[in-house]
């Protein structure tokens, strides 16, 4: 989803209301601020509605591809294991 500045503004400030915490990029740990440039910050709104706010340059960091292919490697292998299981 891709907001405006001003609008990324309003966000952080309303988590900051309602949350009582600083929004903090899961990249690098650091506090993302209202009164920042907020053209290199990115928000996500999930399925489950979990909202994430995340430095553009951090974006591998929080989603990491090495994880997705983890995840096939482990499937593959888990098939291949149920295969051994029915030829026994």
């Amino acid at each position: 989803m891709h907001l405006s500045e001003a609008k990324k503004k309003s966000m952080i400030e309303k988590w900051m209301e309602n949350r009582k915490t600083p929004v903090i990029c899961p990249g690098c740990n650091e506090v993302i601020r209202e009164d920042e440039d907020l053209k290199g910050v990115e928000y996500v709104k999930t399925k489950r509605k979990t909202e994430i706010f995340f430095h553009r340059e951090c974006y591998r960091k929080v989603w990491r591809q090495e994880n997705r292919q983890n995840d096939e490697v482990i499937e593959d292998w888990a098939d291949e294991k149920e295969q051994e299981l029915k030829n026994i």
